[in-house]
């Protein structure tokens, strides 16, 4: 090989190692271009950093309220417990400017327990009495005045865990029924344990279709105020400006209820 050789091979070499670098060097370069470039290339800001942590959103359906309408009656009552031998001990009900539809004592067929009587103040000596009505007659009564007050059946009943009292109804209906069967029951007269499995029947049925067609003010107010548990009734009257007065008391309860209801169909 001659010295012209030599030269033009070594300048050929030197000329692809300066190709390689500059292609090599370009695309170094893009990548800090690259990496110095913001996340959302439309936006002069840099990418917005949150101060908090991510709150997890619950899938949770929001309940819409109803509007207030006047054919209501408002429902509580007071019971012996919460367990499946349970009973309704006080029934109150009344209509959408606070009047008395009803208001009873109810004689159970089982002793109230010491421990519901320290949150209701009903004792056993007040509902053993022979004109306190069984459960039986006082679902006739209101039967008889829902069906006076609302000829057509337009009405809509509303309570504070609506569920839980006509459950508790429902419940001590049965018991009743169930007390029928022992020929020893004294509390009954021969004709009411003659006609009463219909009745009951009848009046399970009414209080089921009362059921279907009722408002809970408890759950709007839990979707109204945003909280992820129930609020106590006293806690929600509280927060409403409603006046608290006999709070356990079937009829107490009742005109909390409605002071509630009125209270967030205005917001």
């Amino acid at each position: 090989m001659n010295y012209f050789s030599f030269f033009l091979v070594i300048f050929v070499i030197f000329v692809v190692v300066k190709i390689i670098a500059y292609f090599e060097g370009r695309d170094i370069r893009k990548a800090r271009k690259v990496a110095q470039e913001p996340l959302y290339p439309s936006c002069n800001h840099p990418a917005p950093v949150r101060s908090e942590p991510y709150k997890a959103v619950s899938a949770k359906p929001r309940i819409p309220r109803t509007k207030h309408k006047q054919n209501i009656l408002i429902i509580d009552t007071e019971t012996t417990g919460l367990h499946a031998r349970a009973e309704v001990v006080q029934l109150s009900v009344i209509d959408s400017e606070g009047n008395e539809v009803l208001d009873t004592l109810i004689r159970p067929f089982y002793p109230i327990p010491q421990e519901a009587t320290n949150i209701h103040g009903i004792t056993n000596e007040m509902v053993n009495l022979q004109e306190t009505p069984t459960i039986v007659h006082a679902v006739l009564v209101l039967l008889h005045l829902v069906q006076e007050k609302f000829p057509d059946g337009d009405f809509q009943l509303v309570g504070y865990n609506t569920s839980f009292d006509t459950k508790m109804i429902i419940q001590s209906l049965s018991i009743t029924k169930q007390k029928l069967q022992r020929k020893s029951d004294k509390t009954l007269s021969d004709d009411e344990k003659l006609n009463l499995p219909d009745v009951v029947d009848n009046l399970k049925a009414f209080i089921t279709t009362m059921k279907n067609n009722s408002r809970c003010i408890m759950r709007e107010y839990q979707d109204y105020s945003g909280n992820n548990r129930w609020v106590k009734l006293v806690q929600a009257a509280s927060d409403c400006n409603v006046k608290i007065k006999d709070a356990h008391t079937a009829k107490g309860d009742c005109l909390m209820t409605l002071g509630v209801m009125k209270y967030i169909d205005r917001m």
